[in-house]
Order: structure tokens, then sequence, then C-alpha cells
């Protein structure tokens, strides 16, 4: 049995041919799957802005696994939706429980797989087939439910590990986990969330780039995703993870910045952002975290300051981008050489533009 990064067992998916691992139907109708379009996400005919929190690993619950007891996490998933978020991101392939609950409460699951990429991997063969065969199978049982947004193949190289066995075989090894989830999952997004001290990297395959980025400057924080920006590409940009410690930063500090970093998430052109985190309750290492204090509720879930600066953003996204009369005029200009192939599709998405 593979142990997770923060010591935890894994949880194990639902076995392949089981009614629950099944492609994404409800009640005989197909159900929209969030995918990417341009520098944004689509969910149907309309634009999709990722407003999440990051959720957990908790303590092990009475099925031992790193989740709140079901009542818990129902009154949890009731109240992010109340905040305005639309997505939970989870550390581990959640069970399929959670899944249908996120469902039922309108929420999207971006999940992280979790293998050995803290050491040499390289090294051990058997890492590597294990971290193959928990995307491979993460993919397969998880990856085609509705609920599932995203999942991400890695979360954050050390920066050492990657020189010491070198940029371009890390970054090959990448795009195989790649294709392995997309070849299980074909109409779920892929990515590997990448931080700034491994930027470097220049990884193939992903529908969407993520980063995790911890910049309280707010000038810095601008300037930074503008770079971020440039990396991305033609792809979507979503902060993958970000956060203020309310104790040492107080609460009022904490509302106060994440809100200013909102503002520049989605006035720099990002499809969406994760706040790390949900709530105070955080176990990891096999212990509970009582140093920091991440959360936008507390570890019993009381609102900090934060929870109702972040439900007034969201409620106004994609508004907030653009405040008052301060829309600029815009002109399109498409420029084509031999785009015969590519015109009539370029055009007609041009006319579902909804810019005023």
């Amino acid at each position: 049995t593979m142990t997770l990064e923060n010591g935890s067992s894994p949880i194990r998916p639902a076995a392949a041919g089981s009614d629950s691992a099944r492609a994404p139907v409800t009640d005989g109708v197909p159900k929209p799957r969030v995918t990417a379009a341009g520098k944004y996400f689509r969910l149907g005919t309309e634009k999709f802005y990722m407003k999440g929190f990051s959720y957990g690993p908790f303590a092990p619950n009475s099925a031992e696994e790193p989740l709140p007891e079901r009542e818990q996490l129902r009154r949890d998933f009731s109240h992010i939706r109340e905040m305005g978020a639309n997505t939970i991101r989870v550390y581990f392939p959640p069970p399929l429980w959670l899944l249908d609950e996120a469902r039922e409460h309108g929420l999207f699951v971006f999940i992280d797989i979790p293998w050995e990429k803290h050491r040499c991997f390289f090294e051990d063969w058997e890492a590597m087939e294990r971290a193959r065969e928990r995307v491979r199978t993460t993919a397969r049982e998880l990856g085609n439910h509705p609920a599932v947004l995203a999942i991400s193949v890695v979360n954050e190289f050390p920066v050492d590990i990657v020189r010491f066995q070198g940029r371009r075989r890390v970054e090959r090894f990448v795009e195989e986990l790649l294709a392995t989830a997309k070849e299980e999952a074909p109409d779920c997004l892929v990515t590997f969330v990448n931080f700034p001290t491994t930027e470097f990297l220049e990884v193939e395959g992903c529908d969407f780039t993520c980063f995790n980025v911890y910049v309280h400057d707010e000038v810095k924080f601008g300037d930074y995703l503008d770079r971020l920006q440039h990396i991305a590409g033609n792809k979507p940009l979503v902060l993958g993870e970000y956060g203020i410690d309310s104790e040492r930063e107080s609460e009022a500090e904490q509302a106060a910045i994440l809100t200013r970093h909102l503002q520049r998430v989605f006035r720099h052109g990002l499809a969406g952002s994760i706040v790390f985190a949900y709530t105070d309750d955080w176990f990891t290492g096999g212990h509970q975290v009582t140093d920091w204090f991440f959360g936008v509720t507390r570890m019993d879930r009381k609102e900090k300051a934060a929870a109702r600066a972040l439900q007034l953003f969201w409620s106004k996204i994609p508004d907030a981008v653009h405040r008052g009369n301060d829309l600029p005029k815009v002109s399109v200009v498409v420029c084509s050489y031999n785009g015969a192939k590519t015109i009539e599709d370029c055009l007609e998405s041009l006319m579902k533009l909804a810019y005023p």
C-alpha cells in the first residue's frame, strides 16, 4: 500500500466497471464538463470562472478517510456555495461519495494525485510505476465523474530534485503522466501544478497552466501574474493556491489582502483561483496543524472577516473585473493566412462574445 505525502493511506476509487465509475450521465442526461476555451474556461455556452477553496486533508473520519464525517462535509459544501465558490481542490483522490455530494451542491472538484515526487524517483523503478498506476487508476475511475473539473498529476516538484535529476527527464515523465490521464478520461481537464522556483519547466499536454503563488506585495504579485501569462501562452492561467495566515497578519488584514489579490487575479486575465484554505481544520503528516491559520473559517467553521469579503467579491465576478464605466472600447482583428479550416469556428466564437 502506498502512503500519501501527508502520512495517510490512499483512498481507493471504485473498481472499474462498477456503476459509480461509469461515464458522467445522470438520469439519462449527460452532464456538461468544464472545457478550456482560449484563455478561459467554458461550461456549456457560458464562461466559467474558477472560484475555489482548498479542502483538507483532515484527520481520518470513521471510515479512515482524510475527510470530515459526511454530515459535516455536507454543511461545509453548503457554506462554500453560500460564499460564492464553485470549486474545491483536494490533495488526494477522493471517494466517489464526495464527488456525488459535490455535484449535489453544485461544486466541481480539482483533484491532486500524490506520489513520491519529493525524492529521486528516477532511481526507483517501482516508485515510477506506482506514480503511473496511481494516475491511471484515478483518471479511469474518477476522471469521468461529472463533478470532476480537472486532475493534476503533480503538485510542486522540489527544485533540488528537478535540477539533480535533470529538467528534460522530469518534463518527459510529467508529459507521460498527463497523456495517461487523458487517455483514461479524455473529457477531463489535466494539468500539473507548478510554483515559482521551478517555473523553468516546459511541459506539453496541459489543458491549462496552474501555479501556486504566495506573494503579499500587491504590485509584485501583479507583476508576477503578468509573467505567468507569458509562460501560459494561449492557455488559461489559474492560481492553484494562495492564502494569508490570519494569526500573523490579523483577520482584518487577511480579508483585505485576499480581496486585493482576487482583484489582481481577475484584472490580470486569469481564469480563476483557489484560496488556501476553507478552514483552519487541517491535518497533515499524522498531526493536526495548530500553528497555521490560513482558513477563512476557524476549526469550528465560524467565519472570519475574509469569508464575507470573498462572498462579496465573488458575487460580482465577472462584473468586478471592470467597475463602473471604465470598460475600454475594443476592436477585434482576425489575421488569417490559409485559414479556411478554422476561420468559421473563429468567427462563430467571436459572435458569442458578450462584451458590451
